[in-house]
């Protein structure tokens, strides 16, 4: 297998990697869009805003604003063969601090929802073993009303 390399401007050769077919890139892209966050704040978000009613304004938005800026992002990242910070600092050098913030807000969300991630997994374990009882009642010893 061929694998694709990166001439820096320092004329310096990298190896990269590569996705082996589109299946795995479908796949990756789906994971990260459609996570544990849409399946766990979806419902509640579209609750609080007039349920169905704001199902239209959102699939609005999502079809012209966040499907042209992903594909916009792929197609530069494509392009370039780079992460956000030396992308943002090839096309505009003032503007490398997006690329670095776009970079810390992805590892804080990665953080955030490796916690949620836990939770989720205590809680399917306990549930599974049966011990599930300590959440389904609110009598217990220590509550005061």
């Amino acid at each position: 297998m061929l694998e694709p390399t990166t001439t820096t401007a320092e004329g310096v050769t990298r190896k990269r990697g590569h996705w082996d077919n589109e299946v795995e890139f479908l796949l990756a892209v789906v994971g990260l869009t459609v996570g544990l966050g849409s399946v766990w704040r979806f419902p509640s978000l579209a609750y609080n805003n007039g349920g169905s009613a704001f199902l239209i304004p959102f699939l609005i938005c999502a079809v012209l604003v966040g499907q042209p800026m992903m594909y916009l992002e792929m197609i530069i990242g494509q392009y370039t063969h780079a992460g956000p910070s030396v992308v943002f600092r090839h096309y505009a050098p003032a503007l490398q601090g997006i690329g670095w913030t776009m970079a810390i807000t992805s590892l804080t969300i990665c953080m955030y929802y490796s916690v949620v991630v836990s939770w989720s997994g205590i809680y399917f374990v306990l549930y599974i073993i049966g011990r599930h009882k300590h959440w389904s009642s609110c009598d217990n010893e220590w509550n005061d009303m």
